[in-house]
């Protein structure tokens, strides 16, 4: 009786034994989970390196790739201990589900392409940090209405939603999905950047302020219902591609500050009608009109508008031999070129050198309804219309 009693004694004393550092583990463990909880929430951003593909390269972070579809996107500040300073070229290509990305103050960089073909992203904020970023970095984020840049930046800012450099002498882009049909160019812009309004089909009226000096390569890209512009004599630089594929454009005057017309430059402009071409002009580069038809170039007697227009079977008319007042071009003077002339002052609009060379009968320099009143007043008597201002003048 004896030895079972002390053998039950034993037993009790081993499974208690046994139990004790269960119990103890147990909640250790669980203390060691209360203790990791703030630490755990403080390392959230660093958990969300999960969602990129990154490289590390002298202590500091690029993205190269984002691997996920969510529609909100937290950019981490830091992964494995270092900065995320760039994001790398495509980073974000085609990530069709992304509305809004925050980017981190530690990022420096942007590079080419990084939000290409992002169609649902609708707006977007530039810290202070960054001070490089390429001017194709929104290309074809076709929903894109505002870029908004914090006002401590140093490099760049925004004024409506459009990027500019820090002084605004530059546009950098206007936001493709921007719903406005009318834009007018500041005084204080002398830069219009490359791919500045690539893809803005809502645009149909642009107005370019006398100071801008240079139109950058693919500017107006696809800008398919552009269907106004006029580029002032400021202008000496226009890049390759510039108005490509704006198919609602008609007419338009190269300005005599401009002596060549780059690679490509009007190509697919199916709705180009007239281009007015100065003496200035010198060269026109391979392209330039590629897919334009049925369009007749004004130009002037031994210009190179001429020869080009001859060379490549494009019409061409030589404002030399244009009848004065013959505003419709159909070789008489009517009150129908009167009635132009009124509908262009009436507007507003800058006319262009064509419309001014051949409207502006008095030659005051100005297109104004007295030119339509002596066209009107000449067709009712049957004068020439230079010969009726020389009578008139004795």
């Amino acid at each position: 009786m004896k030895r079972k009693f002390l053998l039950v004694i034993l037993i009790v004393t081993m499974l208690l034994l046994i139990m004790m550092p269960i119990g103890l583990t147990e909640e250790k463990n669980l203390t060691n989970i209360q203790e990791n909880r703030t630490e755990s929430e403080l390392i959230v951003e660093e958990d969300s390196a999960i969602d990129f593909v990154y490289s590390i390269s002298e202590g500091e972070v690029t993205i190269t790739r984002y691997r996920n579809k969510k529609a909100e996107v937290k950019i981490p500040s830091m992964i494995d201990g270092c900065p995320v300073t760039s994001i790398g070229s495509d980073a974000f290509r085609d990530c069709s589900s992304i509305t809004n990305v925050i980017i981190p103050n530690t990022v420096v960089n942007i590079e080419s392409k990084v939000f290409f073909g992002c169609s649902s992203l609708t707006n977007i904020t530039i810290p202070r940090s960054v001070n490089n970023m390429m001017h194709w970095a929104f290309w074809g984020c076709s929903n894109l209405t505002s870029i908004n840049v914090d006002s401590n930046n140093q490099k760049y800012s925004s004024e409506n939603g459009i990027l500019f450099n820090k002084d605004k002498t530059e546009i950098i882009k206007y936001p493709e999905g921007k719903e406005d049909s009318n834009y007018v160019i500041s005084n204080n812009v002398t830069q219009i950047g490359p791919w500045a309004f690539f893809n803005c089909r809502n645009l149909k009226n642009m107005t370019i302020s006398n100071c801008v000096k240079s139109i950058g390569s693919m500017a107006f890209y696809e800008c398919t219902s552009l269907t106004n512009i006029d580029i002032p004599n400021s202008v000496t630089n226009m890049g390759d591609h510039t108005f490509y594929g704006c198919s609602s454009l008609t007419n338009i005057t190269i300005p005599s500050s401009v002596t060549c017309i780059g690679e490509n430059t009007f190509q697919r402009c199916t709705g180009l009608t007239t281009i007015m071409i100065p003496n200035s002009v010198k060269t026109i580069k391979r392209m330039a009109f590629e897919g334009c038809k049925n369009f007749t170039i004004y130009t002037y007697r031994g210009a190179y508008a001429q020869t080009y227009g001859n060379e490549n079977n494009i019409n061409v008319v030589l404002l030399d031999d244009c009848l004065l007042g013959d505003m419709d071009g159909d070789g008489e003077i009517t009150p129908y070129d009167a009635y132009i002339i009124n509908v262009i002052f009436e507007s507003g609009r800058i006319p262009t050198e064509q419309e001014l060379l051949i409207g502006d009968v008095d030659g005051d320099g100005e297109l104004t309804p007295y030119d339509a009143y002596i066209i009107n007043v000449a067709f009712e008597r049957g004068e020439n219309i230079k010969r009726y201002i020389m009578i008139k003048k004795k």
